[in-house]
């Protein structure tokens, strides 16, 4: 018996982490966001704490925003600002598709998503556990290193690479449609501003999602322990137990 409760239980947290590093979430949304996912053709609103697959994609109309998160950490984030389309093409290697618009990104724990690349029409950034602003305005690609070190690629307009480079913490460059990649610049001290802001966004969802922990702990609860029978037929059922949930088919009774 105890053997068949260990297993389960090991089930149970392997599953939960294969699960969510398969997933992203939306983590926080303003203004109007809407969502397009598992082959609807429909877009929909786009909530906190929406799920999200491989395909999905995403749109932000004006003075909306909407970040995303990667792993259960909120290590590795995306902020989609307005007026803003992608379409997230796999989760693990993370590969984003960006058709209009910027999306800021915090990439703290690269091994969580083997890589995490951001493309555009015209070039394609390679993070390497870096913080920085990928945008297109249609024409061009922009792209603003605020901490580590990016991998660029540069494409014509038949998606075929024309040049890379690496671009340092503090330097911003562009991309045009036929490929060619323009002098570096020096970082705006407006562009930091606004990134700052994007920061301060972060914390103060991590510190609402503590606090949320703290009530949900301090709520009264009845102790359930769940037993396996030996001997019973057996039948398709969704387990959770200690915030993890898995798919199986076996027996439970609850005590």
């Amino acid at each position: 018996m105890k053997k068949i409760i260990f297993l389960l239980i090991f089930l149970l947290a392997y599953t939960s982490l294969d699960c969510f590093s398969q997933i992203a979430k939306i983590i926080e949304t303003e203004g109007q966001v809407k969502a397009k996912i598992e082959n609807n053709l429909n877009w929909i609103e786009a909530k906190r704490n929406l799920y999200l697959e491989a395909s999905a994609q995403i749109k932000t109309e004006n003075n909306a925003h909407c970040i995303i998160s990667f792993d259960e950490e909120n290590n590795n984030i995306i902020a989609i600002r307005e007026n803003t389309q992608l379409t997230i093409n796999e989760i693990v290697p993370a590969k984003i598709n960006l058709t209009k618009g910027r999306v800021f990104s915090i990439i703290e724990n690269l091994t969580l998503l083997e890589s995490f690349t951001i493309r555009t029409p015209t070039a394609v950034a390679g993070v390497r556990g870096t913080e920085e602003l990928v945008a297109f305005d249609g024409n061009k690609t922009y792209i603003k290193c605020f901490k580590g070190e990016l991998h660029i690629q540069a494409l014509d307009d038949k998606g075929l690479k024309t040049a890379q480079r690496y671009l340092r913490q503090g330097y911003a460059l562009e991309v045009d449609s036929k490929g060619v990649i323009a002098n570096l610049k020096l970082i705006k001290a407006a562009d930091y501003n606004e990134w700052n802001d994007f920061k301060e966004s972060k914390i103060s969802n991590l510190k609402e999602k503590i606090t949320e922990k703290l009530d949900e702990i301090k709520k009264p609860t009845t102790k359930r322990n769940l037993v396996i029978r030996e001997g019973l037929q057996l039948r398709k059922t969704t387990v959770a137990v200690e915030g993890y949930v898995i798919d199986g088919v076996f027996e439970i009774a609850v005590d």
